[in-house]
C-alpha cells in the first residue's frame, strides 16, 4: 500500500524541508542570492556535508567596481518540535557585528569591523550563551522527573559542527588567495539557525526564570578557531526579517569602511 497524501503532508510538516523552503524565499525576497544545500567537505573526516542554505550579497560601492566583497549567510533550518532553551551565562552585551567569524581578508578586516559597530552605536543588548538543552518525554518518576528530562540533542550538535566545518573548508580553500590594488575579493560569514519552535533562555538566580526570545547569541570554544570563539546567531522563523535589517544596517556600514580604508585591505 503506498502513502497517501495526508501521510505525505504530515511527514512533511514533521520535518524540515518546508521550513526550508519558506527560509529560503525569504532570504530572496529580500535580495539575497541563495544556494540550498550547499555542498562542501569536512576537512576533518573528508566526508561531504551540507548547509541547508548558503546566502551571498555583494556589499561593496558602486565607485569600487573591480572589487568584489560579499557578506554571507550559512544557514541550519530546525523544526523543533520542543523548545531549545539557552543558558544565560555570560553577560549581556551591546550587539557586536553579527556572528562574524571569517573572512578572505587581512587582519585589518577585523578593525574595519570594529570601527564599523561604533559608527553604529547600537542599543540592542543581546543575550550571549555557551549551553543550551532541548526536552524529551521519558517515563515518568514521581521522585526524579514529571515525565520529561532535558538533554543536548545529537541532531542539534551535528548542525554546529557542519556550520564551523563550512567555513574551515573555504578558509582552507582561501588560504593563499592574495588581495591587490587592482582587485580586492572577500567576503564574511555570519552562522545563523533559525528554529521553527520555541526558543527559551534560562537564567538562574534566587528562582529559575525561562522566557521566550527570538534572537539569542550562541558563544562556543573551539580549539582551531585561531584562539577566537565562534559565535552562532540563534532566531526564531517569525524574527527572520527584523534580523535581515540589522545585518543590512551592518552591511552598509562596513562597505563604506571598507571603501574608506581600502589600502589597509591590500596584501
Amino acid at each position: 500500500m503506498t502513502i497517501t497524501k495526508n501521510q505525505i503532508k504530515k511527514a512533511l510538516e514533521n520535518s524540515g524541508y518546508l521550513l526550508e523552503d519558506r527560509i529560503n524565499k525569504v532570504l530572496v525576497k529580500n535580495g539575497w542570492s541563495t544556494i540550498p544545500n550547499a555542498r562542501f567537505k569536512d576537512i576533518i573526516t573528508e566526508t561531504e556535508r551540507e548547509i541547508d542554505i548558503v546566502a551571498l550579497k555583494d556589499i561593496i560601492q558602486k565607485s569600487l567596481n573591480f572589487d568584489l566583497i560579499n557578506s554571507t549567510l550559512l544557514v541550519e533550518c530546525m523544526n523543533n518540535k520542543e523548545p531549545i532553551a539557552f543558558f544565560e551565562n555570560l553577560d549581556r552585551l551591546p550587539s557586536r557585528i553579527a556572528a562574524l567569524n571569517f573572512n578572505a581578508l587581512n587582519d585589518n578586516f577585523w578593525s574595519i569591523l570594529s570601527k564599523a559597530q561604533s559608527n553604529l552605536k547600537s542599543e540592542n543588548v543581546f543575550i550571549y550563551s555557551s549551553q543550551y538543552c532541548s526536552f524529551q518525554k521519558t517515563q515518568k518518576q514521581k521522585e526524579f522527573n514529571d515525565g520529561w528530562i532535558a538533554l543536548h540533542p545529537d541532531i542539534k550538535h551535528d548542525s554546529i559542527n557542519s556550520l564551523f566545518q563550512y567555513i574551515q573548508f573555504h578558509k582552507k580553500e582561501y588560504k593563499e588567495s592574495k588581495n591587490t590594488i587592482e582587485f580586492i575579493n572577500g567576503f564574511y560569514y555570519r552562522p545563523l539557525i533559525v528554529l521553527q519552535g520555541e526558543l527559551l533562555s534560562v537564567k538562574q538566580s534566587k528562582d529559575l526564570k525561562i522566557q521566550n526570545e527570538n534572537h539569542i547569541k550562541f558563544q562556543i570554544a573551539k580549539t582551531d578557531n585561531n584562539g577566537r570563539y565562534f559565535v552562532i546567531d540563534v532566531i526564531t522563523e517569525n524574527y527572520l526579517p527584523d534580523y535581515l535589517k540589522l545585518i543590512k544596517n551592518e552591511d552598509l556600514e562596513i562597505s563604506k569602511m571598507i571603501e574608506a580604508n581600502r589600502d589597509k585591505l591590500i596584501d
